[in-house]
């Protein structure tokens, strides 16, 4: 199996056919290893290629609560990637990334009267190991402008609510027991690359995330996420 995946392929195989959309990313997953192994024939000078990529982010959270008020907030995210090159357009590419995703809300806080006290800041930080399985375009011949799209699994890692009130000490709580362990949905970006060095490329991609299952064991939560990446490529 290529790309090196193959020790961890029963796990992610398991997790995956939990869900619909489980099922969906792992036939992607199937077809991906499917079509590495058929492009060998290709003529192409260089099939493999790996680097990693990393940047901001602008996450938030679809979440139904009454009387919450979610606000988009900046993130993070930085991995390694791998990529399968078939000829000069077409490639089939996979990352292991960390993702910080979530949102913030602000309140009023009130005393025991009533009456207004500090503000109540709270930020909600979901830490996700990702894997998105995706295939590539790509046009040009020395700068390549680039799309790709596929489907992602996210792993929860954790998830911490920040809490900050003037004048009393930042309190974290992690309350991870209360989210589902799997986040799945599609991504999809754009870019270009450029050539750095003979074997070497630099990349900015705008990529966007959606989740598409609910991440919440009680409520209705599911997460979002655009990628600013700028990313160092060596071919092998």
């Amino acid at each position: 199996m290529p790309l090196g995946i193959a020790p961890f392929s029963p796990i992610i195989i398991r997790c995956l056919l939990q869900s619909r959309t489980g099922i969906i990313t792992a036939t992607a997953f199937l077809l991906f290893c499917i079509c590495s192994n058929n492009a060998v024939s290709q003529t192409y000078r260089y099939h493999y290629v790996a680097g990693f990529e990393t940047g901001p982010s602008l996450v938030g959270l679809g979440k139904q609560h009454a009387g919450t008020r979610l606000r988009s907030t900046l993130g993070f995210t930085g991995g390694i990637f791998v990529q399968y090159n078939t000829g000069q357009h077409l490639s089939f590419k996979s990352s292991l990334s960390f993702e910080r995703k979530g949102a913030t809300t602000k309140a009023q806080g009130i005393d025991g009267q009533g009456n207004p006290v500090s503000e109540v800041k709270t930020r909600f930080n979901f830490n996700y190991l990702t894997i998105p399985l995706l295939v590539k375009a790509s046009f040009g011949k020395r700068v390549t402008w680039f799309a790709n799209a596929g489907p992602y699994t996210g792993f929860l890692m954790n998830q911490v609510n920040v809490v900050s009130i003037d004048g009393l000490p930042t309190t974290h709580t992690d309350n991870s027991s209360q989210y589902k362990p799997l986040d799945l949905g599609i991504s999809a970006g754009a870019g270009i690359s450029v050539p750095a060095r003979r074997l070497f490329d630099v990349s900015f991609e705008i990529r966007y995330n959606k989740g598409f299952i609910n991440i919440s064991k009680s409520g209705s939560v599911t997460t979002r996420a655009v990628h600013f990446l700028f990313g160092l490529a060596y071919k092998l």
